[in-house]
């Protein structure tokens, strides 16, 4: 009986001195391996997996483990004058780049890839299966034009975005484009439970009520990430990240505000309702449901977590004054023992403990 009460004593001591954030300094980027494997010209991650020839930079066979198996969405793309010097893997992030291309893919059920260019550079792209252009459209956001590509094949639906105007070819599967940025993004098929949320999402993207996605990712020895910008009048940097915290920077003149996407790795943070702290200014943002943000406009800056499975997404909005910097902290599930209240009930739990005891022992 003593040594159970003596248990019970320690854990509540444990409990009362846990520190609920990391204290470490930000985590410089760095190359390192993630959850994509790559050997040998093949690359296979959790959801993506491609094929490059480093000969001449092609890649090739680009696709996504889904629910139903693997699938090819691109069949090659090439870059002209791309034979990529570096690759980093960063955690879900894989980085490959040369003297004027950076190109990044994302280990994600997405299968995002960005490529941004420093000169304006030919882009091919060849599709694959049955997947053709179904959409073009031009979007005008104060004189800075892009476009997008609507495709499809009736099960997968993807969305490909450049500063520059397309070329379509062949009934819809080859695709030209000369640019500076290029984004290709995929409506996922990997848990048909977890599908309306993410159709949702691709909606929104494809709206433009989604100004950038960003993507967060992490391990013992780095960290990194990229944006994606759907809006060409606003500015997003994400300023550090580390265990328990990252902050993002915005800016801009968007007269609408700005609503961010954010991809944030597990090892990271847990993003869930009630472990998360969001602030801008010293002032936290209220919590929303992830509807409220996607399809109105609050008056306040506000966050919303989406809860659906292990996704470990979030939104941020920020009405068009509210623009800044904006932290995230990860919150420990004991952290409100560190408060006052949380003390007190710690301590009184422990006199109860050992009254309860004494009475045991008296009785004896």
């Amino acid at each position: 009986m003593l040594s159970i009460l003596f248990a019970v004593i320690l854990i509540n001591l444990a409990l009362a001195t846990f520190i609920p954030f990391s204290q470490a300094e930000a985590t410089p980027v760095t190359a390192f391996n993630g959850s994509v494997v790559y050997d040998h010209g093949s690359g296979e991650g959790n959801y993506i997996f491609f094929d490059l020839n480093e000969t001449n930079g092609l890649i090739s066979d680009y696709g996504i483990n889904t629910s139903n198996g693997r699938k090819v969405l691109i069949d090659n793309i090439s870059l002209e004058g791309f034979i990529p010097s570096e690759m980093d893997l960063l955690g879900s992030l894989v980085k490959m780049s040369d003297d004027n291309t950076s190109l990044t893919m994302h280990d994600n059920p997405t299968g995002l890839m960005h490529a941004k260019m420093k000169q304006v550079t030919m882009v091919n792209l060849e599709l694959a299966g049955d997947l053709v252009v179904v959409e073009q459209r031009e979007s005008d956001e104060e004189n800075d034009t892009y476009y997008e590509l609507v495709v499809s094949d009736n099960v997968t639906r993807g969305l490909i975005v450049s500063d520059k105007p397309f070329d379509v070819l062949e009934n819809g599967t080859f695709i030209e484009t000369e640019c500076k940025d290029l984004l290709i993004r995929f409506l996922p098929h990997v848990d048909p439970e977890r599908g309306w949320m993410e159709t949702v999402l691709m909606e929104a993207v494809e709206d433009g009520r989604i100004s950038a996605e960003v993507f967060l990712a992490i391990d013992e020895e780095g960290a990194g990430s990229d944006v994606v910008t759907y809006n060409t009048v606003i500015q997003v940097e994400v300023r550090s990240v580390q265990h328990n915290r990252f902050q993002i920077g915005t800016g801009g003149e968007n007269p609408d505000g700005m609503l961010l996407l954010v991809h944030v790795e597990e090892e990271i943070m847990e993003v869930a309702e009630g472990r998360l702290r969001v602030e801008r200014a010293g002032t936290d943002l209220q919590l929303q449901d992830p509807m409220v943000l996607i399809y109105e406009h609050p008056e306040e800056p506000s966050y919303a977590v989406i809860d659906d499975g292990d996704a470990d997404q979030m939104l941020i909005y920020l009405p068009s004054s509210a623009l800044g910097d904006v932290t995230v902290d990860g919150i420990s599930p004991w952290a409100s023992l560190l408060t006052p209240a949380g003390l007190i009930a710690t301590v009184g739990s422990i006199a109860l403990v050992l009254i309860a005891g004494f009475l045991v022992l008296r009785k004896r």
